[in-house]
């Protein structure tokens, strides 16, 4: 592996220390950066030329494109990746993965008329991403998973450092097995 490989390697280890307290959107671009530098490592020129024909064959020009850039460029610090931002709309699943909820609130918000959305095909729900994002409903979802975090995090850290409260935990246990053994 590349020297850079690796400092990124190391660099996504510092990443995952504050993995929890980051904004859904912005965990999944982690996940999906992290697959994409470890997917890197395993295409091997026989496997990339072969990737590259298959894209060909089935008219995936801008993937192939994005691929050729990839291999070209694997030793680099630089990837020219053209993007495109494509369908404005996001499914259930997706706002769900977004939002850290389940699909069934999400599905149910949308029945309600509290997430502006239409119907796709076979009747599923389609959700304009930046409304989405844009809506008191995101920002909800994500600040309460954001803040019972940081109450969680903040209450573990009071508990572990205070002296007194682990010497009574401590005198609880014992207590506790003392009542417990057999006479």
């Amino acid at each position: 592996m590349p020297a850079f490989k690796e400092e990124v390697t190391r660099e996504l280890q510092l990443v995952h220390r504050s993995y929890q307290t980051m904004e859904p959107d912005v965990r999944l671009f982690i996940n999906t950066f992290e697959a994409f530098i470890h997917a890197q490592e395993t295409l091997d020129t026989a496997k990339a030329n072969s990737l590259l024909k298959f894209l060909d064959e089935i008219g995936a020009l801008n993937v192939k494109t994005i691929v050729e850039e990839i291999i070209s460029n694997q030793d680099s610090k630089e990837v020219f990746v053209p993007f495109n931002e494509g369908d404005p709309y996001l499914s259930v699943k997706e706002i769900a993965l977004l939002s850290n909820v389940s699909q069934q609130m999400v599905r149910r918000a949308c029945e309600e008329g509290k997430i502006e959305a239409v119907r796709g095909k076979k009747r599923s729900w389609m959700i304009h991403k930046q409304k989405f994002m844009d809506s008191e409903l995101y920002g909800r979802w994500t600040r309460n998973k954001q803040d019972k975090w940081s109450i969680l995090e903040q209450g573990a850290g009071a508990f572990t450092e205070n002296k007194e409260f682990l010497e009574a935990v401590e005198q609880a246990e014992k207590d506790r097995k003392k009542m417990n053994k057999p006479k």
